[in-house]
């Protein structure tokens, strides 16, 4: 028939090499603990910074996103209020009420720990993103043939051990988490599990709206494991992303 080139190749199925960490993968499971204390390490700095310099560590719209779950879980508190809409609950508040909020309601959940937990909650979690991402990165390197060795040396120079990656997570930049989507969809469309890759996009596209750029790569990428332009596997996808994301938007 006919071969697509898209953004990822589909003729390799990940084989029993492309496990993640643990078989012969003491290296990487090294370099993951490695950027985990330089994350933590991050964040207490940030912390220590924030609380003793004019210069802040941590990103303003981390403050954003803090405010905006203080909002949501507290909706007495000063210029908060009550939910509205079809799917709102009756005793959560509105994180749009927080001038200036702009992401996704998902975000504002994601961050409530930092109001009943610890303020930095959600700077751990986005720097476990950044881990689970390099995870997923060297998953996909071995699944394309690379050797374990050398797929922890380029994941851990160019994702888990790069300063400029864990100074985004650990300042409190949300984009880890949707880097996080984006590749799964990479990795589920990879194993051809497109139902899941389609509910994955659709998440990404309601996350930020840029991710939409991918659409064609992944239609073009189905189109060619088919072996036609138009086929079921294609409608079906298109259906369950765009249901996916105008559910997300609904809520």
């Amino acid at each position: 028939p006919y071969e697509v080139r898209a953004w990822f190749t589909l003729d390799r199925r990940p084989s029993s090499s492309s496990m993640f960490p643990g078989e012969g993968s003491s290296r990487f499971s090294w370099i993951l603990g490695a950027g985990a204390l330089l994350r933590l390490a991050l964040i207490w700095w940030g912390s220590h910074q924030d609380a003793n310099s004019s210069v802040k560590y941590t990103d303003v719209d981390y403050t954003v996103f803090t405010d905006a779950a203080r909002c949501l879980l507290l909706p007495s508190s000063s210029d908060c209020s009550l939910a509205t809409g079809p799917a709102a609950f009756p005793f959560l508040g509105d994180p749009y009420a927080r001038d200036t909020y702009r992401y996704t309601p998902l975000l504002a959940i994601i961050a409530s720990p930092n109001i009943f937990l610890f303020p930095a909650f959600a700077k751990v979690l986005f720097s476990l993103a950044d881990l689970l991402l390099g995870i997923l990165l060297y998953s996909l390197l071995r699944s394309r043939g690379s050797s374990s060795s050398t797929a922890a040396k380029y994941v851990g120079a160019i994702w888990v051990l790069n300063p400029i990656i864990a100074n985004i997570s650990t300042r409190g930049s949300a984009e880890s988490l949707l880097g996080l989507v984006v590749v799964s969809v990479l990795v589920l469309a990879e194993a051809r599990r497109w139902n899941w890759a389609a509910v994955g996009f659709g998440l990404a596209v309601h996350f930020k709206v840029f991710p939409i750029i991918y659409g064609s790569s992944l239609l073009a990428a189905i189109s060619a494991s088919e072996g036609r332009w138009i086929s079921w596997r294609l409608v079906k996808f298109g259906l369950l992303s765009f249901g996916s994301f105008m559910l997300l938007n609904r809520s």
